[in-house]
């Protein structure tokens, strides 16, 4: 299943459960009732703040939606690798551009490629990498579905905020 098609289905579970219509979802996103109707029916690929926006609507924790729409596409959760990460409390994502763009920067360099390289493995241009690293694009899910599989990683990895200290 695409992550358009299970965002979709998740949307539209979550609506029904929440007793929300399109319109009472768009008011409280903020966003466009066409854009809502658009999603459900997997037309459109919604960025990582519509992601978040729609969470918080149907007052849910955005990773919370995140781990959700894991199940829909039976992607399996990331595993920690000893030495990669230490297991962290969990917390709100302050801000799902800022983690994207460390967790891909991190985990490209890790991998010893360069962003060139990194984009010819997602299928996409150099530029792209460097605002998503740069944390200046808004990433539909699309380029982010790409990115995760060219890094080898799930999606969901790529939204976990690193441990301090």
């Amino acid at each position: 299943m695409t992550i358009e098609s299970a965002f979709a289905k998740l949307l539209v579970e979550q609506r029904a459960v929440s007793q929300f219509t399109q319109g009472d979802l768009a008011l409280r996103a903020g966003i466009a009732a066409s854009y809502v109707s658009l999603m459900e029916r997997g037309k459109r690929s919604p960025t990582i703040e519509t992601i978040f926006k729609i969470a918080l609507a149907f007052e849910l924790q955005p990773e919370d939606l995140v781990k959700r729409l894991r199940l829909y596409t039976n992607e399996q959760p990331a595993t920690l690798v000893v030495g990669e990460r230490e297991p962290c409390e969990p917390e709100r994502v302050p801000n799902a551009r800022t983690l994207l763009a460390i967790n891909v920067l991190q985990r490209r360099k890790k991998m010893g490629l360069t962003q060139k390289e990194l984009a010819e493995l997602a299928g996409v241009q150099r530029a792209t990498v460097g605002q998503v690293e740069h944390s200046v694009y808004n990433a539909p899910t699309d380029l982010i579905q790409k990115l995760a599989e060219a890094l080898s990683v799930p999606v969901a990895r790529l939204f976990e905020p690193a441990c301090k200290g």
